[in-house]
């Protein structure tokens, strides 16, 4: 369905089925388009599909089989959250109610609710995402001959500054690290080091194996992560594709030092046989060590986005950090280019021209510095002065 305003300040309505446009209307103001749009969604509701298996379902029902769609393409933790909100804030409100009994008003005020239970429009967005999600899978599968999440709009939100640790929080946190871990220990430090100068996510990081880092050509292979939630290797990544990472000088040295004492495969392990948990080491190191070192409370993917800023601030370009960060849309890692002012002006002279000038030319610096200064043919003066320009 498509509403919109003509020209001649009258409404247009088209409706649209399975991605073919049906038929189509003109109607003097909006509330009657609105109400031949409902009509006819109810008229084919009422319809049964021609060779369709789709039935008036439960949502239960239609949520049972987005999830075992979903189980294969989605991470643990993931999975836990969608879960989490469909028991906390769906199931409640329309679990065991018919799709023909739910309506776009009453989906709307699921996420309503939970604002006025204190949830953040953010998360409240989350909500919206999954039921929509949920929906659109039972409709294109025809399980479902009308979706009524499909006008549903996500909360505004006001773009928030990404949080990242500044060179000198950096030089805290690491330094503190590096006094504090020694021994036995040390394999902490390598955890932060590792961190702050490969952008890898924790994930990532603790599900490191020693046959992943080739110190003869300096670079690390990141093709797995440790699924904290399962306890499980995951063969996969969230990008769901290996990539390589430049293996830095430092973390070379202490990783190679770590090897020595090492047992097993996985790099940051305690018993050689699975990695560490990542959520004992966020209470356990990371929180404490924060706070001891005088730096504000951020997460540990933080480091990530403060791999990927320091990265463009010190002269990295965006498709490099794209193949690092193992970014799948160009989009995600635009979000660091304003770290880089520079950019721009440092791809000024990228063009250059081989061009002849004649003997009598005229130099000018009102526009350019003195290093700079260009040169203007003569010929072309005359044209200049007579387009009102002067000198």
């Amino acid at each position: 369905m498509a509403i919109y305003k003509l020209k001649s300040k009258k409404w247009k309505a088209e409706f649209w089925y399975k991605g073919q446009r049906l038929c189509s209307k003109t109607f003097s103001n909006k509330a009657l388009a609105d109400k031949w749009e409902r009509d006819l969604d109810t008229e084919y509701e009422n319809k049964s599909l021609t060779g369709s298996i789709a039935q008036d379902y439960t949502y239960n029902e239609i949520y049972e089989y987005w999830l075992s769609n979903a189980v294969p393409r989605k991470t643990s933790r993931s999975l836990v959250k969608d879960k989490q909100m469909y028991r906390d804030y769906i199931e409640p409100f329309i679990g065991r109610k018919k799709i023909s009994e739910i309506s776009a008003i009453l989906l709307s005020q699921i996420p309503l609710k939970a604002l006025n239970k204190g949830l953040s429009k953010s998360s409240a967005n989350k909500i919206i995402q999954h039921f929509k999600a949920v929906f659109n899978e039972a409709y294109l599968n025809d399980l479902i001959c009308r979706n009524p999440a499909k006008n549903i709009k996500q909360y505004k939100l006001e773009k928030k500054e990404m949080v990242y640790f500044s060179q000198e929080e950096m030089d805290q946190i690491l330094t503190l690290t590096n006094l504090k871990y020694t021994g036995n220990q040390r394999w902490i430090h390598i955890v932060y080091l590792t961190c702050f100068s490969c952008g890898c996510r924790i994930g990532e990081v603790l599900g490191l194996e020693w046959h992943k880092i080739n110190f003869e050509r300096n670079i690390i292979n990141i093709s797995q992560q440790w699924d904290s939630v399962n306890h499980t290797l995951s063969n996969t990544t969230k990008g769901k594709k290996d990539r390589i990472v430049p293996l830095p000088t430092s973390l070379k040295i202490e990783l190679g030092a770590l090897k020595n004492f090492s047992q097993g495969s996985f790099i940051f392990s305690n018993s050689g046989e699975r990695p560490i948990d990542a959520s004992n080491f966020r209470n356990r190191h990371w929180s404490k060590d924060l706070e001891a070192a005088g730096i504000s409370k951020k997460r540990i993917h933080d480091t990530r986005h403060t791999y990927a800023s320091h990265f463009m601030m010190n002269g990295g370009n965006l498709y490099d950090l794209k193949a690092i960060l193992g970014h799948a849309d160009f989009k995600t890692t635009e979000n660091y280019a304003h770290f880089s002012k520079e950019h721009l002006v440092r791809s000024k002279d990228i063009i250059q021209f081989n061009i002849q000038e004649p003997n009598n030319v005229i130099a000018t610096d009102r526009f350019v510095s003195k290093n700079e200064s260009r040169q203007i043919h003569a010929s072309e003066r005359n044209v200049i002065e007579n387009a009102g320009v002067s000198y």
